[in-house]
């Protein structure tokens, strides 16, 4: 996977890996599915604000808007499943809906 590119505290360019970003949010992220009891897409909306559907799935929006986790939702099992973890960027060209 590419990764994206973020600047450090002296300015310099870094690449920020996925799996950081994974284990950074997607973690957090699917043991609050597990605690928080979600019913419905409403209950997700309400604990995390920056959440939206797109069709079947639940789109994250985290690391201040840089990037997102797309994901399905299983309330009736409290599960959630990351099938995608994109850039900004990578999420606007929109390739991961097909």
């Amino acid at each position: 996977m590419r990764s994206a590119n973020a600047r450090d505290r002296s300015g310099q360019q870094r690449p920020i890996k996925r799996p950081l970003v994974l284990k950074t949010y997607g973690e957090p992220l699917r043991l609050l599915t597990t605690k928080a009891g979600w019913k419905k897409f409403e209950d997700v909306k309400a604990d995390y604000g920056a959440a939206d559907r797109v069709g079947q799935f639940t789109v994250f929006d985290i690391g201040g808007n840089k990037w997102r986790i797309i994901a399905a939702i299983h309330y009736n099992r409290r599960l959630l499943f990351i099938r995608y973890v994109l850039t900004h960027e990578e999420y606007s060209r929109g390739r991961w809906k097909e």
